[in-house]
Order: structure tokens, then sequence, then C-alpha cells
């Protein structure tokens, strides 16, 4: 499959973002002038109905069975490949709520981001999170960031409130001096520059670096291999957005791990092989293949990655999931060593040839699989 028809298959579903038309209107103030509420962010747990204030000291605990906490410093996204069809963010009740677009921002897309005392809540989970040695990585708090975006999507486009408002850079302000325009007698005035993407994945690795009891599972597609983008490469992509240390050398996070999204063979083999350009940049790097719509063939990839994430589809719109793909993915961690976390088989799985529908409506109840499938493996730890 061709990248080209990889972008196809995202974006036929009938919300695609090149349908949609954004009904945003763009206010542009100084984020200084904004009250708090207007920034806030109201995450509701596990995408439920309660939008009330009262939840956000619980809001981030998540359902996903890999993680403790879910972060979202920013949230929309765009559609990059057959995988993206049934995006579960996409319909995702606080992103409704808010008004966030799929799609680039020629399609009309959005990119909120979260309020100052969201942002702050990793702060306080690092707090509350004793001190866990780096080799006892079963036992560390980990952080999933981010369920409702892609880290590394190259967003160029302007960054907002939930409320809709434009949002300005703190780090980059300009002086224009009344000098410099000719017969003005006026002060000088400060120009601000506007928020991009890139300032807000600035200020998520300080909060990485400034939270070293937590592990922070940074998970990607856009930033491996992205169609809307054009980009092909990780040296355009991660290697680009990531932070660096001393000298130019990028930065090595004990904390993150890096994983890369994929769904199918054809996404497997185009994406994976810009993961292993990332090896120093991350603790442990690893495949989340889910929503898993087709066998895949891991041999180029095990030998490089220390942890595998499988799942069938969920949603109303499912594609069915065959447990023998899911099967064949543990066989083969298994074989080569590589631990393996089996997280749901989806709303509909074929089971021994015959389709079947589970009491957990995302088929992730491992007492309702068969045996060789209930695999939740983490990776060792490091000096075992």
């Amino acid at each position: 499959m061709t990248p080209a028809q990889l972008r196809h298959t995202a974006i036929t579903d009938k919300n695609s973002p090149a349908q949609i038309q954004s009904s945003n209107q763009t206010v542009v103030v100084s984020v200084a002038n904004v009250p708090d509420d207007a920034t806030g962010d109201e995450e509701t747990p596990h995408g439920g109905e309660n939008g009330d204030s009262k939840e956000r000291n619980v809001m981030a605990l998540s359902a996903i069975e890999w993680c403790k906490w879910t972060y979202n410093p920013f949230r929309g996204c765009v559609k990059t490949a057959g995988g993206c069809l049934h995006c579960y963010a996409e319909v995702n009740y606080s992103v409704k709520m808010h008004g966030i677009e799929w799609g680039t921002e020629d399609e009309g897309g959005t990119r909120k981001r979260a309020a100052l005392p969201y942002l702050k809540q990793p702060h306080r989970w690092n707090t509350e999170s004793a001190p866990a040695m780096f080799d006892k990585s079963d036992d560390r708090p980990r952080v999933f960031c981010a369920s409702l975006a892609d880290v590394f999507e190259p967003w160029s486009g302007p960054m907002l409130t939930v409320a809709g408002i434009k949002l300005f850079s703190r780090r980059t302000p300009h002086i224009l001096a009344s000098s410099s325009i000719p017969g003005s007698s006026h002060p000088p005035r400060l120009l601000q520059t506007p928020l991009t993407m890139q300032e807000c994945r600035d200020d998520l690795f300080d909060t990485i670096r400034q939270t070293p009891n937590l592990d922070w599972l940074l998970l990607s597609k856009h930033g491996f291999f992205s169609v809307p983008y054009g980009i092909e490469s990780a040296n355009d992509g991660i290697l680009k957005m990531w932070p660096k240390g001393s000298g130019q050398n990028l930065e090595h996070f004990k904390n993150v791990w890096l994983l890369c999204s994929v769904s199918d063979q054809p996404t497997h083999d185009l994406w994976t092989s810009q993961l292993f350009k990332c090896g120093n940049l991350a603790r442990l790097r690893g495949l989340s293949c889910e929503p898993l719509t087709g066998p895949i063939d891991l041999t180029l990839s095990l030998p490089w990655i220390d942890w595998v994430i499988v799942g069938g589809e969920s949603g109303p719109h499912a594609r069915i999931c065959n447990e023998v793909w899911i099967n064949d993915i543990v066989n083969q961690c298994r074989e080569a060593g590589v631990p393996v976390f089996v997280k749901q088989l989806g709303r509909i799985a074929v089971v021994d040839g015959v389709e079947r529908k589970f009491v957990h409506k995302k088929g992730g109840d491992p007492s309702e699989w068969p045996r060789r499938v209930r695999h939740r493996e983490y990776p060792k730890p490091l000096n075992a």
C-alpha cells in the first residue's frame, strides 16, 4: 500500500477532516488577559459525561490498562493511515465538548492547549509517587501522553485555548522600537509571537525532566511517517522535534518510553524503520499494534524493541479483529523474549473461526479470552 493509499483509506469516514469545516472564531488577545476559566480544561474521566470541575482531581486516572494516568497538554490530530479511520480520540466527549476539529489547518482542523492547572498535574503525581529505582520498571507509575493528540504532529497552525482564543508565546516576545517607525512619537510596543506546538512540546519535555518519579509513554504515528505533512523520515519528524542536550546531541531521557503506533504490515514496515533511528533518545522503545487490522510479521523490529502492545478495535464501527493475528504476535514476542501486553481483543473478534462479541464492550476482560492470549507483560528491570 502506498502512502497516498494509506492517507485515502484514513479519511474515507463520513467524519473525515477533509469534510469538516471549522466553526471556531479566533479571538486574538494576550493570554495574560484571559481569565483562568477561559482556558479551563475539563476532560472527563474516560470520555464520560460529567464536566463538573469537581472531577478535575481524578479526571486523569486512566482506564487504559497499561498506564496509571493519561495526560493531554494539547488536543487534536489528523488521520494519517487506515488505523486512524475510527479514531476514538476524535469522538471523545471532551474533544467534542470543546469544539476541537480533526484535520490539517487547511481542512479546518484546530489544536487546543490545556489550562495551567491541568498542565501542573504531573508535578503533583511526581510528588505523590515514591522515588522508584530505574531497575524496577514494572513498579514505576506510567503516564500516557497524549491519548487525544500526537505529541510529534508537526502542526504549524495557531494554538488555542478551549474557548477558541489564540494563545501567544511566553518565551519569545518581541519589542518594536518606536524609532523604527518614521514619524512615530509612541513608546516602544510589545509584539507577541503566536504560541506554536513546538513550544508546547518544549514545555512538555520540561515537565518530563521535572518529574523523574514518573515514566512517560510517548506514542506517535506522525513523528515517524506522516502523509498529511509529507514526513517520510524520523529525521524530519521526531529527530527534528526532540530537545537537544549537551552540545548538539539530542537529549536522552531515562524516564521516557518511545512507542510507534502501527496497525498492519504496511504501516509496520514503513514506520518502524524510523523508530530504529531513535535508539538513543529514550530508555525504552516499543510498538503499539492497535487497532490491529491485519496480521503483522514483526521479524524486522523485534531485535530492536523492548515492548509490544497489541489490541483489537473498539467503538460502534469497529472492524473485526482475528484472534489468530493477536496470538501470532504473542508467539513472535515470546520466541524473541520481548514482553507483550494484550490490551483487548476488540468489540468484535473472530475466535476459533467464530465471530464473537464480548460482555466487556472493548473485549478487554482477559477472562473472556482463550488462555493462549492472556499475556500482560511489562519490560523487565534493566539491571535484572
